[in-house]
């Protein structure tokens, strides 16, 4: 029997759910984020040995495979604790604190929007790696767009407090916040693409809506709602990719 409760910190939460994390579309669920993730780092491992491994470092960084992997440890990293949290938090919502609009069936299932919301995030995921590897730089659009996705973790700590998380689920909240920062911090070494003016300030001005969204007081499945409404503005932004597709290519060899 599903009971819904109140956590600490006033939200609607999942208390009980019985044997719910068993039934078969739950365990598909699970079976598909594996998969998915699986497909993602086949996939951009191929990118990467495709690719002549010359990423167009900033600062004091060179164009070396060596650095070019570094880039390539941190996603794999955070694929892995990211997949790692999904899957966990699809098959023990309770342990998570699930709120009850998260929790919720709509189409399919229990946990069905975070099972469905793994697929665009992952997906930008895969073209911004893949774009890196083929061209050497960082496409804004879909390192924000991935980042502001991942960054969704936190959330559960405005649910409830860090304290009353059990030591594996808060290793899997904090394990994916901690490494998309790695990611953030590695990405930050590379020459970024597009430098129009205009593409910048919307980045800065999306991710600063992001952050106030996660900070912001709790509004249920209107929340949800205006996070799909600006992630779909962004899906919008990534067309626009075909702009840049005359930048020169790097060559296959260091002068």
């Amino acid at each position: 029997m599903i009971k819904y409760g109140t956590s600490t910190l006033g939200k609607p939460i999942l208390i009980q759910e019985d044997d719910e994390n068993v039934s078969t579309l739950r365990i598909t669920f699970i079976i598909l984020t594996c998969v998915l993730a699986l497909t993602n780092i086949m996939l951009v491992t191929r990118y990467f040995m495709r690719s002549n491994k010359l990423i167009q470092f900033r600062f004091f960084l060179q164009q070396t495979p060596k650095n070019a992997l570094l880039v390539l440890i941190t996603y794999l990293l955070h694929t892995v604790i990211h997949t790692f949290h999904y899957m966990d938090n699809i098959y023990r919502p309770v342990d998570y604190f699930e709120p009850k609009y998260l929790y919720q069936r709509y189409i399919l299932s229990t946990m069905e929007i975070t099972f469905y919301f793994n697929f665009p995030l992952t997906l930008c995921g895969i073209l911004f790696m893949k774009h890196l590897f083929q061209k050497g730089y960082v496409e804004y659009t879909y390192l924000v767009a991935y980042i502001c996705s991942s960054l969704m973790t936190l959330m559960h700590y405005r649910i409830e407090s860090p304290s009353l998380y059990t030591f594996g689920v808060n290793f899997s909240i904090a394990g994916e916040g901690g490494s998309i920062l790695l990611l953030i911090c590695a990405t930050f070494l590379i020459r970024q693409k597009p430098e129009k003016k205009y593409h910048k300030l919307f980045i800065v001005t999306f991710f600063t809506l992001m952050m106030c969204l996660l900070i912001s007081k709790n509004l249920g499945i209107w929340w949800m709602l205006a996070y799909l409404v600006f992630f779909t503005i962004v899906i919008i932004k990534l067309t626009e990719g075909i702009m840049y597709e005359n930048y020169q290519r790097l060559p296959t060899t260091e002068s």
